[in-house]
């Protein structure tokens, strides 16, 4: 039996951490756990530097070890990923300057355009997996668009909405390259909101489309 230094209690030794020379500490594991913890939490950035280095050094030795565990956490915890992922990236994205900005999307696009077929492959995968998600974005997308078609379209102005489609077909067909049906004023635009109208609507490549988002024309082109 020992008496605890902190909660004075007297304890078996088996409530003690034993040292390396053999000797019990004189504080109880519930006592040393409780004061590592509140040191943890005082001292969480320094912590948190300690645990990057070490992982660091850790993968720098092997790195496939590391690699491997990582797809096991990735397996184990995929909408703790996600939602760790989405705020990392806010944060990195809050706190970068509009020069550095423009550099990583640069960095970015260039990285897809070396690997599209891979990028590709992973989308398709993605969308496999969440196909639930998926649907429910598209069917969003289609309400949207009858929300934003004025009932007093003409049918004439109707078939010119819908040779616009065409016309991104044929551009498929004759280019080789992807193209979509674009809302010159985006249907989900922050300042303003355009209408499924054929003066609204142009063809234009699919990475241009995605590139621009939900932004206007004089946005995306600053």
């Amino acid at each position: 039996m020992q008496a605890c230094s902190k909660c004075h209690v007297e304890k078996p030794l088996e409530d003690f951490y034993q040292r390396k020379n053999g000797a019990y500490r004189k504080d109880c594991k519930s006592c040393f756990t409780q004061k590592t913890k509140e040191w943890k939490e005082k001292n969480a950035d320094k912590m948190r530097e300690y645990w990057r280095l070490y992982c660091l050094e850790a993968y720098r030795k092997n790195p496939e070890k590391g690699k491997e565990k990582a797809r096991r956490y990735r397996a184990a915890n995929p909408d703790r990923v996600k939602i760790t992922w989405a705020d990392n990236n806010k944060k990195r994205w809050a706190n970068i300057t509009p020069e550095k900005k423009e550099q990583e999307k640069k960095r970015l696009r260039i990285f897809y355009e070396k690997n599209r077929e891979k990028q590709l492959a992973r989308t398709s995968a993605a969308k496999k997996r969440n196909r639930g998600h998926y649907t429910a974005y598209q069917n969003a997308r289609r309400a949207l668009q009858l929300s934003a078609s004025p009932p007093w379209l003409s049918a004439i102005q109707l078939n010119q909405i819908a040779e616009m489609y065409d016309v991104a077909v044929a551009c498929n067909m004759q280019t080789g390259i992807k193209h979509h049906v674009d809302h010159i004023v985006p249907l989900r635009g922050k300042a303003v909101r355009g209408l499924h109208v054929p003066w609204n609507l142009q063809v234009i490549p699919a990475i241009q489309n995605h590139r621009k988002h939900n932004k206007l024309v004089e946005e995306y082109l600053r």
